[in-house]
Order: structure tokens, then C-alpha cells, then sequence
């Protein structure tokens, strides 16, 4: 087979769509695909394709593969009106699927053989409402490549992205002042755009690998942040990518069904005290718990290489599109399984 990958890398430079940018990264590395990536056009009318792919071979022998940061984002397919007649596959995996809850984004196609999504109920509504092949698989993270259970993390707390800000503030007050023996690094900025997504990607990683502690939040806990249809519980990518980092997540977390299966181990997650006041006494307990700390750091890793490495995903998706496993994917999951073994024998139960 050969594979395809349409990206908007160009054209949306939020640093969020760095998590778009490393899975069509792996995904190009283990599927051996071509990364195609559009350009506005000089009028800003349309986009184009600097580089046109090349179609030698069979239409049969080609699937092309879109990242969508989230469902309008998958619009880059008219960079390629032709796409149906010159590929035989052609699916999306949609990050944050939920702006699409009421309406079906314009110009965003409904025949692609499949929508991924991360979740069983927005692929119902997808099947049901808007009348598009919909399959849920879970938001994952590059664990054999970006993973660490080291137990040397000399940051206390690292808070990223969405955050309730009172439970924010007093962390803030308290651990990053000049007299504090700790440290929290938390983001002072807005509406940010990136100029480099690996080195943004890169930098979240270190960070969760020096710090014990990720303070994340559902979106219930943060109403202000997604309004509208994106308001509701759901299992945020911070999760799946602190896991595999090894650092202990805390704060106050999805109630949705999943978090029982993708997130049952002990310690995966840890609840924060109704107050902020409490919590910060609560974490700084925690953070003095050098054995349950260390514990957490290594469980969290073996369990996220077990259960949330984003090949188990890639896998997934092509045998649903009923697609052979290239044999990359295939030499990776075997280096997972090998992984997960050595995993096993530090393992805190």
C-alpha cells in the first residue's frame, strides 16, 4: 500500500496542532507515507498544493490520511477535489471532533470511508445525525518515543493548556514564591501561535519528564473554557500524554465511562479536595510521599505502553479500513510488546 498524509500544518500554527503534527509524523514513519502539505493561495481564496503527490501504481494500492485538529480543519480536503477518483482509501482521525456536535462543518466531506473520533458518543452522533462513517479510538500518545519513568524529576508541578484558575492561583502563589522550595511551570500567554511545532512539542514532553506532578482538569471543572457543544466531560489528550511521561495527573477529572477502562490502575488519576485552599495542602502531602510518587511514576509509564501508545491506535484504524499492517507498524508493536515486558518487571501493583 501506499499512504498519504493531507496536513494543515501550514495553515494552523496554534501551538494545540502540534498533537496533529506528531501523530502524522509517526504516522508518516510507520506507514512510509508521504506527507502532503497546502498552502493558502496567493488570494487567500483557496488552497493548493506546492507539490503535487505523485500517483504512480494502482488507485487500489492508495489510501490517503488526514489529522484534523478538529472536524473543520478537515476542509484541506478540497485541496484535492479529485481525491475519491485517485485513492481507494481515505479516512480522518479528528482530535477534538465536538464543534461538529450540532452541524456538519462546510465544505468538509461526508464520504470519507471513515471519521476516527475519540469517543463512542460523538461517533454515534457522526453515524446518526450527520450520516458519516463514524468509529471511536481513543486519543493515545507516542509512549515508546516521548516515555519516561524516570524517577529524578527535580519540577514539582507542570500545568499546560486549560486549567481552573482558582485551583491555578494558589499553586502559583504559593510554589513560585521567592521563597518557595517549589516549582510549578504554568503558561502566561493566549491565543498563542507557534513558529516551530517540534520545539513546542519537544518542550512539553521535558517538562512532563522533570515534573512529578501534572495538574489537569475536565472540562466540567472549567465551564468558561469550551462553551457550546464543547462542553462537556471528556478524556483531554493531557492525560494520555502525562501517563506516558510517567507523571502523576491530579486535579479533577472526566466522569465519563471510559476513565475506568483507559485510566483504571491505581493512582492514574488523583482527585483534588472540593477547595483550592485544601489542595494545596493535599499536594503538598503528596509531593512529601516520596514512595507514592515513585511508584506513580513508574505505573503510570508501564500502563500507558501497555494500553495508550498511539500504534495500538494506528493498528487499529487500518484493520477497521481492513488495510494490511505495513511492516514498520508492525516491527514497532513487537519493539512495544518487548517494551511492555521490561515494564512489567518494575511495575508497582
Amino acid at each position: 500500500m501506499r499512504y498519504f498524509i493531507l496536513s494543515a500544518r501550514n495553515l494552523v500554527r496554534m501551538p494545540s496542532n502540534g498533537v496533529a503534527f506528531e501523530l502524522e509524523n509517526l504516522l508518516a514513519d510507520v506507514c512510509n507515507a508521504e506527507l502532503v502539505c497546502p498552502v493558502v493561495s496567493h488570494d487567500r481564496k483557496h488552497l493548493t498544493l506546492p507539490a503535487l503527490p505523485g500517483l504512480e501504481g494502482e488507485r487500489g494500492e492508495r489510501v490517503l490520511l488526514v489529522v484534523a485538529l478538529s472536524t473543520p480543519i478537515a476542509y484541506i480536503m478540497s485541496a484535492m477535489p479529485h481525491w475519491r477518483r485517485d485513492y481507494a482509501t481515505a479516512a480522518a482521525y479528528v482530535i477534538d471532533p465536538w464543534e461538529a456536535w450540532s452541524a456538519w462543518p462546510e465544505h468538509v466531506p461526508r464520504t470519507l470511508d471513515c471519521f476516527f473520533v475519540p469517543d463512542v458518543r460523538i461517533a454515534d452522533r457522526f453515524r446518526n445525525v450527520h450520516g458519516v462513517n463514524a468509529s471511536a479510538v481513543p486519543l493515545g500518545a507516542d509512549v515508546l518515543g516521548n516515555g519516561s519513568n524516570a524517577l529524578e524529576r527535580p519540577l514539582d508541578m507542570v500545568a499546560y493548556g486549560r486549567q481552573h484558575a482558582d485551583y491555578l492561583r494558589v499553586f502559583k502563589e504559593r510554589f513560585n514564591d521567592p521563597r518557595s522550595e517549589r516549582f510549578l511551570y504554568h503558561d502566561t500567554f493566549s491565543n498563542a501561535r507557534t513558529s516551530d511545532f517540534r520545539d513546542n512539542r519537544r518542550l512539553i514532553w521535558k517538562l512532563l519528564h522533570k515534573s512529578r506532578i501534572a495538574l489537569s482538569f475536565d472540562v466540567l471543572a472549567t465551564p468558561e473554557s469550551r462553551p457550546g457543544d464543547r462542553y462537556r466531560s471528556i478524556i483531554p489528550i493531557r492525560y494520555y500524554e502525562a501517563a506516558a511521561a510517567g507523571t502523576a495527573i491530579v486535579g479533577r477529572h472526566p466522569v465519563v465511562p471510559e476513565m475506568r477502562e483507559q485510566f483504571g490502575w491505581p493512582d492514574a488519576t488523583i482527585e483534588l479536595p472540593d477547595t483550592p485552599g485544601e489542595a494545596l495542602e493535599f499536594v503538598e502531602a503528596l509531593l512529601q510521599d516520596e514512595s507514592r510518587m515513585n511508584a506513580i511514576h513508574l505505573r503510570n509509564h508501564a500502563e500507558a505502553l501497555a494500553r495508550h501508545d498511539w500504534r495500538y491506535r494506528i493498528r487499529d484504524m487500518l484493520v477497521h479500513l481492513g488495510l494490511p499492517l505495513p511492516d514498520r507498524l508492525q516491527q514497532e508493536l513487537d519493539m512495544l510488546a518487548g517494551a511492555c515486558a521490561a515494564a512489567d518487571m518494575v511495575r508497582v501493583t
